[in-house]
């Protein structure tokens, strides 16, 4: 009980009470895999002989989030935790959801069901690690083993074909040779998965510690076939040169896979991957100041903001093979002498403008709001209610047009 960690310690009144009720339970999951990791602990499951109706009957705070499938939201000092039955999945429909589940009384036939080996121990409350499919082996050999046939895994949920490469790119861990075969023999079953979900792992892979030598086993495995907007004569060499693990976000790395893919229509791109839409205008923004020419000015290192000039910049030096950091200090440093940063900065409003050239509000206003900006970022024009006020009033005598 000592070593257990303290995340399964808070979670132990679940399990005592449904033990205490003639009930078995377990921990089950990526979090038994993380704790023999050594990684941090993310959610909690449990896996119990208890019905949905009876873990209802059991915990004063639930949320049911799925009973037909077996599992509850158990909430517990202000903790959530799923809670499912112990089940057995049906015929696969769609290569990705059981047609139905059927309730059992066996924790074994229960795991039998799960993916990957490692993902399919539980843990006792006394922190005993059960291990039917040799998890523990596969973790300290590094491997990815499906549980039972590879091709049995794959037929019925094809995502997992990419999630075993998400598994390589986050842990560093490698495919078992059988499992890459199966994952060659089977990638077109990637088709029947929602471009979601792929997004959601492929996100993942991008992310990963080892995310080149997961790009690399896609084109191994022609799983990269089944991606939107990759081209059949796209190089591999393209993509694994480049140290992902330095990226830092998510639009980052989608700004970097979209740049390298070359493409005429980035926006598109990004919608067919049904990205969101604040990624989708980052991204496209990225790369609009990657594919300029010229060096940065003050007016578009001010257009752009502090944030995309630095994601665009780590992008081409990671893409240069060069170290990001000392790359982007300059650009820091050349941001922070800008003499504004926003509109708000600027010394003067519209109101002034319109008091002191004597105009009505309207859209001249605006421009020449645009042109004091621009005068002021080019080094032209003091930032000062009263230098502001004397150009504006020179440029009405002088009838110097803003434009």
């Amino acid at each position: 009980m000592e070593r257990m960690h303290e995340q399964f310690r808070e979670a132990l009144p679940i399990i005592d009470k449904l033990e205490e009720n003639g009930y078995n339970a377990f921990f089950v999951g990526g979090a038994v895999r993380d704790v023999i990791l050594g990684r941090d602990i993310k959610d909690i499951d449990i896996a119990t002989s208890a019905l949905p109706h009876q873990i209802l009957e059991l915990f004063p705070k639930t949320i049911d989030v799925g009973a037909e499938h077996g599992t509850i939201v158990v909430i517990h000092k202000e903790s959530s935790y799923e809670v499912t039955t112990f089940r057995q999945d049906e015929e696969y429909k769609d290569f990705r959801r059981p047609a139905s589940v059927v309730f059992i009384d066996s924790l074994i036939e229960d795991l039998k069901r799960r993916d990957f080996t490692m993902n399919a121990m539980a843990m006792t409350k006394d922190g005993h690690i059960i291990d039917p499919f040799l998890g523990q082996q596969a973790i300290l050999n590094r491997e990815i083993i499906t549980v039972g046939k590879p091709e049995d895994r794959f037929h019925e949920d094809a995502l997992r074909m990419l999630r075993a490469i998400r598994f390589c790119a986050q842990l560093s861990f490698n495919l078992a040779e059988r499992t890459i075969q199966a994952i060659i023999k089977h990638a077109a079953l990637l088709k029947h998965v929602s471009i979601e979900r792929i997004s959601t792992e492929f996100e993942k892979i991008l992310a990963g510690i080892n995310a080149s030598a997961a790009i690399k086993l896609m084109f191994e495995t022609t799983l990269i076939k089944y991606m939107p907007c990759i081209n059949s004569d796209i190089n591999v060499d393209t993509f694994i040169h480049i140290k992902w693990e330095q990226l830092t976000t998510a639009t980052e790395r989608w700004t970097m896979f979209v740049y390298l893919l070359d493409l005429e229509d980035v926006k598109m791109c990004l919608k067919k991957w049904k990205l969101p839409m604040k990624v989708i205008r980052s991204v496209s923004s990225n790369i609009h100041y990657l594919t300029k020419d010229g060096a940065w000015t003050n007016k578009t290192l001010y257009d752009a903001g502090l944030e995309t000039v630095l994601e665009v910049e780590r992008i081409r030096a990671i893409h240069g093979e060069l170290d990001p950091e000392p790359h982007l200090a300059a650009f820091r440093s050349q941001f922070a002498a800008l003499p504004i940063h926003n509109k708000k900065q600027i010394a003067v409003t519209g109101h002034d403008v319109a008091e002191w050239l004597q105009i009505e509000r309207g859209p001249a206003i605006g421009e020449w709001l645009a042109n004091i900006e621009l005068q002021i970022l080019n080094g032209q024009l003091e930032n000062t209610k009263v230098a502001v006020r004397e150009w504006l009033i020179k440029c009405k005598q002088t009838s110097v047009k803003h434009y």
